[in-house]
């Protein structure tokens, strides 16, 4: 196959997509659970997991795609002997050599746009936690989430609801740690795709926090003091490398 190929995705009687299972007829594609429609476009899967976008599997980066698609007990080098160099899987590689059980379990965990949903991309999520801290007082408030969320084009639905999931103390902010540990794979993959070259969100600039009153003191809870006040460190020794690599 070549860097355009498919798998046709698992049907949910166990067959494969378009091919008859009997004289019934097959069910509606609305009915369909969203991984098992269509065809898994190998090259958008591969495109996903390919994280620093150069091209190639590293052996990070499979070990997070086989964790995604529940196969973490597959051997890691044996699968970048099979299907790469031993070392990188280019698309070509991941196309025409894929191994059956992993384009079994892709079928599965695709979604009706082809995009691997259980997917944890790396990047460093320290980062973009001080970025949205426009006041660096080392939590985020509503507003600083609010301003942040708006220029990734989110709703303040899904705002609200992001920070309910996060703000696990309940106190009305987001402290880093909660961050690190409860922030969603569907906001890690909408974060990632609003990412530039730096790590950083595209668009957040601190005039756009201040428009959106991200950059106003006092939009915690009990106030807050201004980062020269606050003598905040420097967001360079504070911000770890890329998380979760393992």
């Amino acid at each position: 196959m070549g860097c355009g190929a498919s798998v046709p995705a698992k049907a949910s009687d166990g067959t494969s997509a378009g091919v008859e299972a009997g004289a019934a007829p097959a069910p509606a594609p609305a009915a369909a659970p969203a991984g098992h429609r269509g065809a898994v476009d190998l090259t958008k899967v591969f495109e996903q997991f390919d994280t620093n976008k150069d091209g190639k599997l590293d052996k990070n980066e499979l070990k997070r795609a086989l964790k995604a698609i529940d196969l973490n007990e597959l051997d890691v080098n044996r699968c970048l002997t099979e299907m790469g160099d031993g070392k990188v899987i280019t698309c070509e590689g991941w196309n025409a050599n894929m191994m059956p059980e992993i384009s079994e379990k892709l079928a599965e965990k695709v979604d009706a746009e082809g995009m691997v949903t259980t997917f944890r991309p790396a990047f460093n999520i320290a980062k973009v936690f001080q970025q949205f801290d426009s006041d660096k007082s080392g939590a985020l408030s509503m507003d600083e989430m609010k301003a942040a969320f708006a220029a990734m084009g989110l709703s303040e639905e899904m705002c609200v609801e992001t920070v309910q999931g996060l703000d696990i103390n309940q106190d009305g902010e987001v402290q880093l740690d909660e961050w690190r540990k409860n922030l969603s794979t569907q906001m890690y993959q909408k974060i990632f795709s609003s990412l530039d070259k730096e790590g950083l969100v595209t668009g957040l600039s601190a005039d756009h926090m201040e428009k959106q009153g991200g950059g106003k003191k006092g939009g915690k809870k009990g106030g807050k003091k201004g980062a020269a006040e606050e003598g905040a460190a420097p967001a360079e020794t504070t911000v770890p490398a890329i998380e979760e690599q393992n």
